[in-house]
Parts: structure tokens; sequence; C-alpha cells
């Protein structure tokens, strides 16, 4: 079983463009150690207490982890984006505890400081999805007033897939969605407040498949819709990068 629950930043936060334009301006680690991965192994990152640790870790890695994006939100790059692999290690003086979103920026200097990393903001017209209400009406259940922490979770157990939101708006369902579906999700239910919800799908339906597929629960269980549409999608492109000088 898989379980990957995800934080408010991580779903919400995003970069703003002057981030890529304005480096010189982000925090910074105080040391940064940069290795060729020579031993493979599985890809690992670990923040805390000012620290942070990287095993196995791609250019494309590094940069959704500073960006905090998915891979249809960057486009460009080297031919080495995901084959050169990199372990790294970094701190801050004090290694006091850092927000994610200040390692973000600390990841962001790094890029950009020994990766050269040159990039700009474009929004460009693509595939996206629209997220509304179905004929029948939404099947959320209101979550108003309710005292239970604020969480979404993703569970995939066996070949089914399941998401669980409590106590969040459907913006934070839009987002998710737009992590399974790999193209942007815009919320345009025009519901207000939050929710608690479970959706169920195959992820892999076929014929004789009991399950419904994603597009199918989403409508079945939480009377919602998703309708393709073409739209603004904000994407990072990268210009220039180099491989980075080691130590």
């Amino acid at each position: 079983m898989t379980l990957k629950a995800f934080s408010f930043a991580a779903i919400l936060a995003l970069a703003s463009p002057s981030s890529v334009l304005m480096a010189q301006s982000l925090p910074t680690f105080d040391a940064v150690a940069i290795h060729r991965n020579q031993n493979g192994g599985d890809a690992r990152i670990d923040m805390t207490r000012g620290r942070l640790t990287m095993t196995n870790a791609s250019l494309r890695t590094l940069i959704r982890t500073a960006y905090d994006l998915q891979n249809y939100q960057f486009v460009g790059g080297p031919s080495w984006l995901d084959s050169d692999t990199y372990d790294i290690s970094a701190v801050t003086g004090d290694q006091t505890e850092v927000s994610q979103d200040g390692f973000r920026k600390r990841v962001m200097s790094l890029l950009a400081d020994r990766f050269r990393l040159k990039a700009h903001w474009e929004t460009r017209q693509g595939d996206v999805y629209a997220l509304v209400v179905a004929k029948k009406g939404p099947a959320l259940q209101a979550a108003a007033g309710s005292s239970k922490a604020p969480g979404l979770n993703t569970d995939k157990s066996s070949h089914l897939g399941r998401m669980t939101g409590t106590n969040v708006p459907v913006s934070y369902l839009s987002t998710v969605l737009g992590i399974q579906l790999k193209h942007p999700v815009l919320d345009k239910t025009g519901l207000a407040g939050t929710y608690d919800w479970t959706l169920v799908w195959d992820p892999d339906p076929d014929a004789d498949s009991t399950e419904p597929s994603l597009f199918q629960a989403v409508q079945e269980q939480l009377g919602l819709k998703l309708d393709p549409q073409k739209g603004p999608v904000q994407m990072l492109v990268i210009d220039s990068v180099t491989h980075p000088s080691e130590n």
C-alpha cells in the first residue's frame, strides 16, 4: 500500500514569476555539497531543521522541488534532465527549523548559483479540465463548523485509487485531480466553504472493470464533472542550465 498525504503548502504553494528573475534576493543555504550519484538507488529527499539531503536526484526533481511544479508545468531543459543524478547536502548556519517555503526558495537559489539555471514564466494555451457541478447537483458533504484538521490523502491499495478530503475547499480537490490527470483542473464549481469527501476509482479501467474511471467517479460520487477545455497554463520555461560545479 502506498499512502501519500498532501499538506496545504504542498498543494497550493505556487512560485511567483519574480522568483525566477530575482534569485539574488532569495535566501540561501550556508553550505552546499554536490556530487554526481555513482551508486543509483532510490531517489530520496529529506528536509528537516535547516538541513536538506537529496540522494539520486535529477535536475527535473530539483526544479519540481524548488518551484512546486508538476511535469506538465515546465518545458525545455537539457538532454540530461533525467539521466544525470546528484547527491546533495545543504545546511543553514543555525540549523533551526525552516518552513517548506523557505526550503523551496533556498533550492531556487542553489539552482541559480550552482546549476546556472535561467528560466522565465510564460502563459500558454493548453489542455485543461474545468471542474463544474453536474446536472444532479453536488454530492459533497459540507464540513461547516467542523473541528477536524484539514487534510488531503491519496491511497492506492490493490488496483484502486482512493482520495479522501477532510474539511477542505473544492479548490484543493481540483488541484489533486490535476496531479492525477497530468493537466490543470480549474475549479469552476462556484462552491464556497469546506467539505468532506471520498473518491474511489479504477486508474486503469477496461471492459471488465467493476469500479468507475476517475471521470465517472467524480460525477457519480461527488456530483461534479470534468469538462475538457483549452485554457491558459502557467509554464516555467527553461532557457539555459549547466552541470553543477562539484565539491
